[in-house]
């Protein structure tokens, strides 16, 4: 309504006067301290818009207030949200993904995982894969105990009888010359 005013005709100094006719009814509300209503608080806010801000001491209101009235005025932005504080979820394919590489891959440690992940184009972190995935058992848990055995047992299985060899120091050990050759009868050559 003030911008039409301007765009009338009505100038600065007439439309000062308004404005102090306007902050006269306010303070003829009496009390000491007049409350504004939203209407006055918009109507002083679009008058100080509209003046120079050398005329904004004529206000029974501090500069800074009528700035901030302004604000409290104009619509949100839509563009600009406000993200809550921290880390932004992990998404939950991600989530399942680590779950399942842990599950089906129960002797991977975090590293090896992170490792896997990244081949697949997927950065994160090993703190955050070991958050997500459940604690390994104690070590006084049946399971784990059961399992370690079972480890020890195939690698058993699976590897020649270790010697029951001393190591010596170096400068003991005698240099031992090669065996002749089992086809001609010959000595090796060192």
């Amino acid at each position: 309504m003030l911008g039409l005013l301007v765009r009338c005709g009505v100038d600065g100094p007439e439309l000062e006067t308004a404005l102090l006719r306007y902050q006269l009814k306010i303070l003829g509300r009496g009390g000491t301290r007049p409350p504004f209503t939203t209407t006055d608080r918009a109507l002083l806010a679009a008058a100080a818009q509209l003046l120079s801000r050398d005329r904004w001491r004529s206000f029974l209101v501090r500069p800074d207030t009528l700035v901030r009235w302004h604000r409290e005025l104009l619509p949100k932005r839509r563009g600009r949200r406000s993200r809550p504080p921290g880390r932004p979820a992990l998404d939950p394919s991600i989530k399942s993904l680590i779950l399942r590489l842990g599950r089906e891959n129960s002797r991977w440690g975090y590293l090896r995982i992170r490792g896997e992940l990244l081949k697949l184009a997927i950065d994160v972190s090993a703190t955050t894969i070991a958050t997500v995935l459940p604690p390994a058992p104690s070590s006084d848990d049946s399971a784990t105990a059961e399992h370690m055995d079972a480890i020890r047992d195939s690698s058993r299985r699976n590897r020649a009888p270790m010697s029951t060899a001393v190591a010596r120091p170096r400068e003991f050990v005698t240099p031992v010359r090669p065996a002749a050759h089992p086809r001609d009868g010959r000595a090796m050559a060192a």
